[in-house]
């Protein structure tokens, strides 16, 4: 994530995080057909390889992002204000909202 690495160089106050910040209802494949026909090969870990489920799951969609050393680098040098949105629960879920692929039984 070069983004980090520019932005912690202008040595901000803090550093407003306005969500996505994980995609916990998002399974990140181990590759990627682009469309030249090349294989984009991910990094994964078993926390990335399914949806988020359990308090550990959800640990390791956040612990992802500190495999990137811009990003660690950065989260050590700038406090970083996170708001959460849909993608850390389901994706369009807000207080109220009962989404019908998310019922028990659910097709």
């Amino acid at each position: 994530m070069p983004i980090f690495a520019a932005m912690a160089a202008r040595r901000p106050d803090f550093f407003v995080n306005s969500g996505d910040t994980v995609y916990a209802d998002n399974p990140l494949k181990e590759t990627v057909t682009l469309p030249d026909g090349r294989i984009w090969r991910n990094v994964v870990t078993p926390e990335k390889l399914k949806v988020a489920e359990t308090l550990d799951e959800y640990r390791g969609q956040f612990a992802y992002n500190l495999l990137d050393p811009k990003y660690r680098e950065s989260a050590s040098q700038v406090p970083m204000f996170v708001q959460w949105d849909d993608h850390e629960v389901v994706n369009n879920w807000y207080p109220g909202e009962i989404l019908d692929y998310c019922l028990p039984g659910a097709q």
